[in-house]
């Protein structure tokens, strides 16, 4: 999906007739008329769960998608948050320093309680482990 999004995003860029642009940091691609808020009463009765596919290692992409997310939902705290990092650079390994500061803002979100739990996807055993290790 982010290999999909980015080659799509990459193409309409290199092919858009602007040269000053500015674009945001976040995209989002929710549809309003498709999502609804969830009541109180139904609250006690859903989980939910975000994955969020990264593009760079910005912390303020993180809150901001926490939070779009939450107002979106009509809810105080996500119940769960993965994340999936972006891809090493080519001719580049992902390392954990390009996880960390990802890492800590989801930490400091949990602090906070605006989520339960937090996760990743698409890392190998190592980086995993590395990230276990390291992590609070």
């Amino acid at each position: 999906l982010r290999e999909c999004i980015q080659a799509t995003l990459s193409d309409w860029l290199s092919s858009a007739k602007t040269t000053n642009a500015v674009f945001p940091n976040t995209l989002d691609c929710c549809i309003p008329e498709a999502t609804d808020a969830i009541s109180p009463e139904e609250r006690d009765e859903l989980k939910v769960s975000v994955k969020l596919f990264l593009c760079e290692s910005g912390q303020s992409a993180i809150r901001d998608a926490v939070e779009i997310a939450c107002q979106t939902l009509a809810v105080s705290q996500l119940d769960s948050v993965i994340i999936a990092p972006p891809g090493p650079v080519e001719g580049d390994t992902q390392t954990l320093a390009h996880l960390q500061p990802v890492w800590e803002e989801l930490e400091a979100l949990v602090r906070k309680q605006k989520i339960a739990a937090i996760g990743t996807s698409d890392l190998d055993k190592d980086l995993l482990e590395q990230l276990y290790n390291w992590a609070q």
